[in-house]
């Protein structure tokens, strides 16, 4: 078979799942929530779904991922080195090679509540990532949201495909505690000895901002599983830890025409194209989105290439 004439339309399949992917991972801010970033309360007050309650959509092997927050309270994870400005990791499934899971960790030189409103920015998503025909919520209760997609199949004979993901936001507050222990010595002038020592032992709490963004596939469809995860926490004033899980699966069909690294690396790049689009945005603000998606494109590239052994396959 003439792998040439079948390429056009695997790419058209598969682009639609990598896109799906991406958006259900990245575009947790669903909702044009209005609270303050600033703020480390629950909006919602008591009335609000905990952060550990179940979503409601279908459940995979990586649901309960998330969790993986609380064990990182004291040292956030962050493990990229100096030369690399985001951190990409794949995580394979044992009997299922095409089960994409990737985990990125990147620092954002931007204070938390100017990333929050980014991740938040709903009627911006679509200059960020286009594609699609239509986004909107289909309901809301407190602080979950489902929503409706449709992404564009540039195929005369193939439909949009349409799909609802359930979203879910809670503040983390992380509360700091540092004691310090002065001790004072009176030394005696006449014998030059000690005569009395007095300790003072003070302690410091502080509250660090951080948010976790939880989502969900509703129903099965063409889309098997989407689950994920992106958690933000306030490194200091000015600096924004972004760490971010996503697992997805889908009946890939013709796509497998094209190979199991192929999509594995594109779907690698795009999910960096959005991290980079955050970033970019959130340290430059007054960057057009054209510009934004072309440097973000430039960088994702790069960081594809050295993330998962794609460049020794």
């Amino acid at each position: 078979m003439n792998r040439n004439k079948i390429n056009k339309w695997a790419i058209y399949a598969y682009k639609f799942f990598l896109t799906l992917f991406i958006f259900s991972a990245t575009a947790i801010a669903i909702a044009n929530v209005n609270v303050a970033a600033n703020a480390v309360t629950d909006p919602y007050g008591e009335n609000s779904f905990p952060y550990d309650s179940d979503l409601g959509g279908i459940d995979s092997p990586y649901s309960e991922k998330w969790q993986q927050v609380f064990s990182s309270t004291d040292s956030f994870p962050i493990k990229n080195s100096n030369s690399l400005l985001l951190d990409l990791r794949c995580i394979t499934t044992a009997d299922n090679d095409l089960f994409i899971g990737v985990e990125q960790r990147m620092d954002i030189n931007a204070p938390i509540s100017k990333v929050f409103s980014i991740i938040s920015d709903f009627k911006n998503y679509q200059n960020l990532f286009p594609g699609f025909k239509d986004i909107h919520i289909v309901s809301n209760d407190r602080n979950r949201y489902l929503l409706h997609w449709e992404q564009i199949i540039p195929i005369f004979f193939i439909p949009n495909i349409k799909y609802e993901m359930i979203y879910q936001i809670n503040p983390i507050p992380i509360t700091t505690t540092a004691t310090v222990t002065t001790t004072t010595t009176t030394i005696a002038v006449a014998t030059k000895s000690a005569s009395k020592t007095e300790s003072t032992t003070t302690t410091n709490t502080s509250e660090k901002k951080s948010w976790l963004f939880r989502y969900q596939l509703k129903n099965r469809g063409t889309i098997l599983n989407s689950d994920g995860f992106i958690y933000i926490r306030e490194k200091d004033a000015n600096t924004t830890e972004y760490w971010e899980q996503d697992y997805f699966d889908a009946k890939w069909g013709v796509a497998k025409v094209l190979g199991k690294d192929r999509i594995w690396k594109d779907a690698v790049t795009d999910l960096a194209i959005s991290d980079f689009a955050i970033k970019i945005k959130a340290e430059n603000p007054d960057k057009e989105y054209k510009i934004i998606q072309q440097d973000a494109q430039k960088m994702a590239a790069t960081a594809a290439e050295n993330a998962c052994n794609f460049n020794n396959k």
